[in-house]
C-alpha cells in the first residue's frame, strides 16, 4: 500500500479527533465548548479532504453528518454566549 499525502492529511485529522474525544470524555479538555466542536469539525473536515482522493460514499457521509453536527454545535455555543451577553 503506497502512503500518499492525503494519507497523512487523514491521519492527522484521526489523531485531532482520538485527543478531543479523550479530553472530553476524561473531563480534562481545558477548554470551551466550542474549543472542542472546533476541534471536532477540523479533524472531520483533513478525514473528508483525504477520502477525496480515496473515496469511499459511507465514510464520506458520515463525516459530512459529523461535520454539520460539530457546525451546529458551534451555533449553539455563540447563540448561548450572545443571549448570556443580553
Amino acid at each position: 500500500m503506497k502512503y500518499s499525502w492525503f494519507d497523512l492529511v487523514g491521519n492527522v485529522g484521526v489523531a485531532i479527533l482520538l485527543v478531543n474525544l479523550s479530553a472530553a470524555a476524561t473531563g480534562k479538555a481545558g477548554c470551551s465548548q466550542i474549543c472542542l466542536f472546533s476541534a471536532e469539525c477540523f479533524g472531520r473536515r483533513t478525514d473528508c479532504a483525504s477520502l477525496l482522493f480515496s473515496f469511499n460514499m459511507s465514510a464520506f457521509m458520515i463525516e459530512i453528518s459529523w461535520v454539520a453536527i460539530s457546525l451546529f454545535g458551534i451555533y449553539r455555543c455563540f447563540r448561548s454566549v450572545n443571549e448570556s451577553v443580553k
